[in-house]
């Protein structure tokens, strides 16, 4: 072949336009548009349609008082819990921990971090074995102080209020 190479070209067939010379149409694939079938959700014909939740519009089970519920608070799967808010941002687990030891066995603490910046995101959730310890840690730290900022201890369910 040598020093010159010969390259070859595809070219493309100019597009021709459609005149009253040349009156072809091409057809469009796919199916007819009335009777294509649309995926996704709401597209639902109206023999397929649940029919399970009709008639319950905006009708939801709720709690009530029970047996478990002891002074407008609720006891929880795990226990009773409590809720304690306005945390320093430095705080530990150890902090907290030994703050809320000293009014009973303490079967779970959670303390969220706030992940963008590793600090303490203010409050965390506490789980007791029996009311009469979570009542005693609620009623002592309410208000408390904790690393020079105040905390707030609540039960973390409460009774809903009675419908009159």
């Amino acid at each position: 072949m040598g020093n010159s190479q010969t390259a070859i070209i595809a070219m493309k067939k100019p597009r021709t336009k459609r005149t009253q010379e040349n009156p072809v149409r091409k057809k469009k694939r796919g199916r007819n548009p009335k009777t294509r079938k649309a995926k996704g959700r709401g597209f639902k014909e109206a023999a397929d349609v649940d029919n399970r939740f009709q008639g319950k519009g905006g009708k939801f089970d709720s709690l009530s008082a029970t047996a478990d519920s002891k002074e407008g608070a609720m006891k929880s799967v795990d226990g009773w819990v409590l809720f304690v808010t306005g945390i320093h941002e430095e705080a530990t687990e150890d902090d907290i921990y030994e703050l809320f030891e000293e009014y009973g066995s303490i079967q779970s603490l959670d303390l969220p971090l706030n992940r963008r910046t590793g600090y303490v995101k203010g409050y965390a959730v506490l789980d007791y074995k029996t009311f009469a310890e979570a009542r005693s840690a609620r009623n002592a730290l309410h208000k408390a102080n904790l690393l020079e900022r105040i905390i707030r201890v609540n039960f973390a369910f409460k009774v809903p209020p009675r419908k009159k």
